[in-house]
């Protein structure tokens, strides 16, 4: 999912999407690249360089393509790449659809299955983010101090209350409102449907929903200071936001996206009619140049790699080092069963038309090409 990213993503995993702006917002590749070549670099000398535009926000979530960006690995494979900035995956689509742009990393959402399903020419391609099994936090539901605790009680007292038995289940009537400190628990999340449903599956294991909590929109911003001053209760946070607040307010993780959805595929890289059927020979070149980026941020906090980061993202180099990296799969394959329990999860909560499904939501042939290439670069053709 979110946020800042998958805010979520999970975020931001939605706002974390949006992120702050990047100091070179239209520029090509070429200004910024190194001599460093990819490992199928020899041939980029042989071919006419071509231009590929690209939605880039200044997100850590984005960082296999500012690598890639910085290694000179985009033009390795004799590409111009033009960074696009745009409000939102969703609002990317229609530009997708009409060739605006040809490349949109992206959270998966309701309107990419909405514009598959209705015949789009628009097909996944590679990973772009997912939820590690054990992996570090980057998306977390995070509470003010003494908050969960006061909340286990809120419950255990609502239950009694409403004559809830072992099952879990009130013997008649309707459940009481969970009142902590008097007042319905206050919640900051985002609209973002991707960090919607991490939020609905972790209220789920507690056996509450959103409609227990006052849910408010609380600028990212102003979250750590509201968790402080208790008025606010919990906040649904990626890193570093998370970090930070942590580490000024004593926050608690309350849970996190490994616990609650592990395996979850929540951001993907998409490609356009331009890619997929005009000049699929431009996809295969620019899939190599971002699965060796993304090899490149899998090395980890390497100096270079923070440096990158840094400057790409406007964070400290020591925060950069302090806070989780959302993992991406080196390989670029996608977990195809998450995709359906998400989009299925849509059709549930009427945010998807249950005939809104294409069985072909990806193309692996761009992947498969571009692990090729990536071992063996001698084998790479147009």
């Amino acid at each position: 999912m979110p946020r800042t990213g998958l805010v979520l993503v999970l975020s931001s995993v939605a706002a974390a999407a949006s992120g702050c702006g990047h100091p070179d917002r239209a520029g090509g590749d070429e200004s910024r690249a190194t001599t460093r070549p990819d490992p199928a670099g020899a041939l980029a000398a042989e071919r006419e360089v071509a231009r590929v535009r690209v939605v880039m926000r200044a997100v850590l979530t984005f960082a296999p393509l500012h690598i890639a960006r910085a290694r000179g690995l985009f033009a390795a494979q004799g590409l111009e790449v033009e960074f696009v900035e745009t409000p939102s995956t969703a609002s990317s689509i229609p530009l997708l659809q009409r060739g605006g742009i040809d490349v949109l990393p992206g959270l998966l959402t309701p309107a990419f299955f909405h514009a598959i399903g209705r015949g789009a020419r628009l097909r996944f391609v590679a990973d772009k983010g997912y939820v590690e099994p054990g992996g570090c936090p980057f998306t977390a539901l995070v509470a003010r101090p003494g908050f969960v605790e006061e909340l286990e009680r809120a419950i255990a007292d609502r239950n009694e209350a409403s004559g809830v038995g072992s099952t879990g289940r009130a013997h008649e009537g309707r459940a009481s409102e969970l009142l902590v400190r008097g007042r319905r628990p206050r919640m900051s999340v985002s609209l973002e449907p991707q960090l919607r449903y991490f939020v609905a599956e972790a209220l789920a294991r507690q056996g509450l929903t959103l409609a227990d909590f006052e849910t408010v929109h609380v600028p990212t911003a102003a979250e750590i200071a509201a968790l402080r001053e208790s008025t606010l209760d919990v906040a649904l946070m990626d890193d570093p936001g998370i970090t930070q607040a942590r580490g000024m307010v004593g926050a608690e993780l309350w849970m996190t996206v490994d616990e609650v959805i592990p395996g979850h595929q929540y951001a993907l890289i998409a490609y356009g009619p331009r890619l997929l059927d005009e000049d699929p020979g431009l996809g295969r070149r620019f899939m190599v140049a971002y699965l060796a980026g993304v090899r490149a941020y899998n090395e980890g906090k390497t100096d270079e790699n923070v440096s990158t980061l840094a400057e790409a993202t406007g964070f400290e180099p020591d925060l950069l080092r302090a806070i989780c990296w959302p993992p991406i799969r080196g390989d670029g394959r996608i977990d195809l069963p998450s995709l359906e329990a998400y989009r299925n999860w849509y059709v549930d909560e009427q945010l998807l038309d249950a005939d809104d499904v294409s069985v072909e939501l990806w193309d692996p042939s761009f992947i498969q090409h571009a692990n090729r290439v990536l071992s063996r670069p001698e084998e790479e053709d147009e």
